[in-house]
């Protein structure tokens, strides 16, 4: 008789963009065993891509540079600038010297391969030739405490430029144990480009949270509370409590307390009808509502999802 069992499907590991892992990308380090099942993995490197000859490498940059000087020489030339003056020499030496550095380091052998497990990641470079790894580091998530993110949107007379990107684990002293940061030009959302690393960062942050989070219901579950500082208070979360922690006074409230909970413009804001009534924290509170910067809380994302567990109530995009 044939069995009507369905064979369990292989995990499918594609890259932080989501895309296909194709024969020719060349993971030239092996993931750790200490991240767990490997969900996502990326490459910047090819199996049929090398390092460049010296020869070659020298012949390009010497090229650029001796281009330049002669395009400075022009310049100085036409516009008469005085030999040896200030502006002969910025000209002289900061145009060719440009070109040698930009050249220099545009033809530098550089590699990078990283992974996110459910347990942790890891990220692996290789400079200057194959063979040999420059930079190893790896993020276990038992090792870390914390994770801040900041993301800011960057204007020139009102023009947009560019968004930057900021992940940073910290250990239970506060010490970045592992970063993750870069650019993009993406306003209104994630890059278009699917093999950008923000990817790897938002792929890592994805996978902290899922990890941190059940280790924090299992403290609420046993009764404990898990707390969530800033620079002026720190907020504690039980299974129907909800505590703002000041070195010289404390509330004591529940999670029904809370009204509504947003996040509008990297900040978020709690309301309820008792912060107006919270006397010594009302400096904090003001008008029923306290509102602090999203990136100064720790692990201000999971903050958000346990008050959505255990309340129901969704975090509204601010108004």
């Amino acid at each position: 008789m044939e069995s009507s069992e369905t064979p369990p499907q292989e995990h499918k590991i594609t890259t932080h963009g989501g895309l296909d892992i194709v024969d020719t990308d060349d993971f030239f380090a092996d993931p750790p065993e200490s991240i767990g099942t490997i969900h996502t993995a990326q490459t910047d490197l090819q199996t049929f891509q090398h390092p460049m000859s010296s020869l070659k490498r020298g012949i390009i940059v010497g090229f650029w540079t001796l281009s330049l000087l002669g395009i400075s020489y022009l310049i100085t030339h036409y516009a008469r600038v005085r030999t040896g003056s200030t502006w002969f020499w910025i000209w002289t030496i900061s145009l060719p010297g440009l070109a040698l550095l930009v050249s220099y380091f545009s033809t530098e052998f550089t590699a990078v391969c990283s992974y996110v497990g459910d347990l942790g990641v890891a990220r692996f470079t290789m400079t200057k030739a194959r063979g040999g790894i420059s930079k190893e580091e790896i993020l276990n998530f038992s090792d870390a405490e914390a994770l801040k993110t900041t993301t800011t949107n960057h204007f020139t007379n009102g023009v947009y430029q560019n968004t930057t990107y900021y992940y940073e684990w910290q250990d239970p002293n506060g010490h970045t144990i592992f970063l993750i940061n870069g650019s993009h030009r993406s306003r209104n959302g994630p890059p278009k480009l699917l093999t950008d690393n923000y990817y790897f960062a938002d792929g890592a942050r994805f996978s902290w949270n899922l990890f941190k989070l059940s280790d924090m219901l299992t403290t609420i579950d046993a009764g404990g509370m898990v707390e969530f500082p800033t620079s002026d208070f720190t907020m504690a979360v039980g299974k129907n409590s909800f505590n703002i922690i000041h070195p010289k006074k404390q509330l004591v409230w529940t999670l029904d307390d809370i009204d509504e909970v947003s996040l509008h413009e990297g900040f978020i804001t709690l309301k309820s009808v008792k912060f107006a009534e919270s006397g010594f924290f009302s400096r904090f509170l003001g008008k029923g509502k306290l509102t602090f910067p999203y990136s100064s809380v720790p692990n201000g994302e999971l903050l958000l999802m346990l008050i959505e567990h255990f309340t129901g109530k969704n975090v509204i995009p601010g108004r």
